[in-house]
């Protein structure tokens, strides 16, 4: 395997520890943060080093590192912005979110409202849906069964179905 990544350029090897880690992140925490780790380590790429950021954020969030988290996702957002990247700058703020969730309630509550309640974003309905199950939990872990209630009857209509939505709806029953 060494002997492979020695013949990839610093771009094409930065993107297969990147699918690495990205693979990763759903199995195995450690072997994920090594190779998104080299992935940040070698990569010159500006558009992929905000990847590596962006699923960074992600893997120390599974993990409650919220510090790491928001550093990278902070990191991402720049660099997205820079690119603009306006799909993935969407995603960084959603991610944000739900690290300011963790703490508080209405900095994360406002910023996910706002994107909901965006017309200019012009969000896909699968989009939209992470959103509103974010928002969701966030009123939910703060202990705002009412205001949960509220959002899901406000904008679950205009959502994408998914699992994660419906498990939320029953939760709140």
């Amino acid at each position: 395997m060494t002997s492979i990544r020695e013949s990839f350029s610093d771009t094409q090897a930065a993107l297969f520890e990147l699918a690495c880690g990205i693979s990763d992140l759903s199995q195995d925490l450690i072997e994920a943060e090594i190779h998104l780790h080299r992935c940040l380590k070698i990569n010159s790429e500006p558009l992929f080093n905000a990847l590596g950021h962006y699923y960074a954020s992600l893997l120390y969030f599974k993990k409650g590192k919220s510090l790491l988290a928001s550093e990278h996702c902070a990191n991402a957002s720049r660099m997205f912005n820079q690119a603009n990247c306006y799909p993935f700058l969407i995603y960084c703020h959603i991610q944000y979110a739900a690290i300011l969730a963790m703490q508080e309630y209405d900095r994360p509550a406002a910023i996910l409202t706002s994107m909901l309640e965006s017309k200019t974003l012009n969000l896909m309905s699968g989009t939209r849906s992470v959103i509103l199950c974010k928002l969701g939990y966030c009123c939910i872990n703060h202990g705002r069964y009412e205001q949960a209630e509220a959002v899901l009857e406000r904008f679950g209509d205009i959502s994408h179905p998914s699992e994660e939505l419906d498990f939320l709806r029953c939760l709140l029953k």
